[in-house]
Parts: structure tokens; C-alpha cells; sequence
């Protein structure tokens, strides 16, 4: 699309204010996001889930809202087009797979049943509804200094921590920038 048809296209179409809406429900989602501390690994990466799973399932959306954006851009909107591609990315990452850690269908809700972890350290992939199990487990036989304290429980709400804390900044960060736009 030529420059001239951009910006005229531009000066009668805004993208800001055809995904208000959309943008406002990121903020929320955001926000939701951020109240999820990882005091209670377990329950906090299936709460992780079930909001990430939504907006897995409305990722068309996002496609839209990028097209939006993409077709009157002549480099003002370059920041919110990286994000919204950044957020797409970190959603399609973590959303649901059959063989992934989130293991629910398009639509269903997520419970710790759906939700695996482990495949570390030679341990087996299991529900988190199993792992919730092993909280008085054995400890030490890791071969590692640093986990000689630890059971199998702890060592899948390090792997749940450690999973869920960079994506959920990734996304929070993401959805400020697009706000902000």
C-alpha cells in the first residue's frame, strides 16, 4: 500500500479507537495476570492457565487488531505492531496443546487435571492434581546440592514458578505498551 493511501486511510481510520474495546479487556487481563503472586505454585499455574487459555482462544482477535493496526502504519505505530506481535507469540507459547503443560480444548475450563508438569530431573509428567499429592514425598536423592532438601513437589513448584513468571511479565508488559500506544 503506497504512502499516500496509507495516510489518508489513516486520517479516517484509527486503530486505537476500533480495538478500544479490545485493548481495555488486555488491560484486564493484565491486571488479572499480576494478581497471580506464586505464593501457591500449583493453584497459581493453573489460574496462569485459565487466563492465558482465553485469550489462546480469541488470538483471531489479535490477528485483527495487528491488521488494523499494519495497514495505516508509516512508522507511528511500530512500538504497539512489535507488542502485539510479542503478546500473539507469548500466547500461542503457552496456549493449549495436547502434548503441552495446558492439555484442555479450545472453550473447556483448565483444573489441575488438564494442567502437567514434571519431565525434569527424571520425573515423569503427571497432572498437577497428582503432584499435589507428593507434597510429603521423599527428599534429597537428586544428586544436586542445591535440591537435597527438596521432594518431587518442590521441585514441580520451582518448574511452575519458573515457567509462569517470565510469561506472565512478557505478556504484562506487552499489554502496557499497547495501551500506552
Amino acid at each position: 500500500m503506497s504512502g499516500l493511501w496509507k495516510w489518508i486511510l489513516g486520517f479516517f481510520f484509527n486503530p486505537k479507537k476500533r480495538n478500544r474495546k479490545l485493548i481495555a479487556e488486555l488491560v484486564d487481563f493484565s491486571d488479572s495476570l499480576q494478581k497471580i503472586k506464586l505464593d501457591d505454585p500449583l493453584e497459581d499455574i493453573v489460574r496462569f492457565f485459565s487466563l492465558v487459555s482465553v485469550w489462546f482462544d480469541r488470538i483471531e482477535e489479535t490477528r485483527k487488531m495487528l491488521a488494523d493496526f499494519t495497514k495505516v502504519n508509516r512508522g507511528q505505530y511500530d512500538e504497539v505492531i512489535n507488542e502485539i506481535i510479542n503478546l500473539r507469540s507469548v500466547l500461542i507459547a503457552v496456549g493449549r496443546r495436547p502434548d503441552g503443560a495446558n492439555r484442555t480444548k479450545a472453550g473447556e475450563g483448565v483444573t489441575e487435571k488438564e494442567v502437567y508438569l514434571g519431565g525434569i530431573f527424571g520425573l515423569f509428567t503427571h497432572p498437577v492434581s497428582y503432584w499435589k499429592t507428593a507434597v510429603d514425598g521423599e527428599r534429597g536423592g537428586w544428586g544436586i546440592a542445591d535440591m537435597e532438601k527438596m521432594n518431587s513437589y518442590d521441585v514441580v513448584c520451582r518448574q511452575a514458578v519458573r515457567f509462569v513468571f517470565p510469561y506472565k511479565k512478557m505478556i504484562v508488559e506487552a499489554v502496557a505498551k499497547i495501551a500506552a500506544s
